[in-house]
């Protein structure tokens, strides 16, 4: 029985000194390896991203703008508007049919509302793109050579030398939509296409009520 004792200590026994460098060992290469290849598998990913096919099929699909900033803002939202409600009803002593009728009723009224609101922002923000649009249309047809101007100090900013300059002013002046959308983006700051605002609004109420959803089920 002491022998057996002894013999089971001995199998849980901790890692002698000679044996603890070559465990340590062990486990730096296999991490390093491990490490290795996926840093491997993730370059080989960004070549084949970076392939003359895959960047020209990338630049054809149409760029869309996604709605999460939207859908976490409803959440967010709609999570601790509808708490505060829930709580400060139960603080309040009231019957649970009360409290969970203002906590749907909180999910439904400040959900429409957030997401009015954030139809409302995102239509001014495309409206503004639009009257930008028409006010530097108005320009390149009234002033040519002053909106010519303006796309040379832009690229010299940028560094470019005066030869180079004189060759991107002549390619974007040739292409009245080119031109226009150069100067929203370069010359004002403007995103030439913006979120779509029913899009938007609809994120927002969706989050805003699966997530405030969540206060009142714990009720």
């Amino acid at each position: 029985m002491l022998s057996r004792n002894m013999r089971t200590r001995r199998d849980w026994a901790l890692p002698t000194s000679e044996e603890r460098p070559t465990s340590i060992l062990t486990q730096v290469i296999s991490n390093q390896t491990a490490g290795f290849v996926t840093f491997v598998s993730e370059l080989e990913q960004l070549r084949a991203e970076h392939h003359p096919e895959a960047i020209r099929i990338r630049l054809d699909g149409k760029i869309g703008h996604g709605c999460l900033g939207d859908a976490v803002f409803g959440a967010i939202d709609g999570c601790v508007t509808t708490f505060a409600v829930v709580a400060s009803a139960m603080g309040a002593e009231l019957n649970n049919s009360v409290v969970l009728i203002l906590g749907f009723a909180n999910l439904v009224a400040d959900g429409f509302s957030m997401a009015v609101s954030n139809y409302l922002g995102t239509k001014s923000e495309r409206e503004r793109v639009e009257q930008a649009r028409q006010a530097e249309q108005r320009h390149i047809l009234h002033v040519p050579e002053g909106e010519r101007e303006e796309i040379r100090q832009i690229f010299a900013r940028k560094g470019f030398t005066d030869d180079v300059i004189e060759k991107i002013v002549e390619v974007i002046s040739t292409n009245s939509q080119l031109w226009v959308d150069t100067m929203l983006s370069e010359e004002l700051g403007l995103q030439v296409s913006g979120r779509h605002p029913l899009r938007a609004a609809t994120a927002t109420f969706a989050a805003f009520v699966v997530i405030g959803f969540v206060p009142p089920l714990t009720f």
